[in-house]
């Protein structure tokens, strides 16, 4: 906890917020709105915070290819395109699954 007279909840939403690597911490503004508005709630009601999964609500808005990937402007091209597809046409679905060497995404 990062204060004994700090919430439990609000003290891992600080430490999510400080987390060193950025996958760690909250995608998205909404995602952290969405959980300080929850803790919110369940104080005015309860004067109490119950524990519960931080970042349920945190959803990106956009599609990220990490830097890292050398020699792949194909394959995040593809990926790419894909997601703007999935995004701007509820009928399209996709799913992708990355491993060493191998990247399948199928569409539907």
């Amino acid at each position: 906890a990062v204060s004994p007279n700090i919430p439990l909840m609000i003290s891992d939403i600080i430490m999510k917020l400080l987390k060193k690597n950025a996958d760690d911490r909250y995608q998205s503004a909404y995602g952290l709105a969405m959980d300080l508005m929850n803790c919110n709630e369940q104080w005015k009601n309860n004067g109490d915070i119950q524990t519960f999964e931080l970042g349920a609500e945190d959803v990106i808005s956009e599609f990220s290819i990490p830097h890292k990937l050398y020699g792949r402007e194909e394959q995040s091209n593809y990926l790419q395109s894909i997601f703007v597809k999935t995004v701007h046409d509820e009928s399209h679905r996709a799913w992708a699954v990355c491993t060493k060497g191998r990247d399948v995404v199928s569409t539907f």
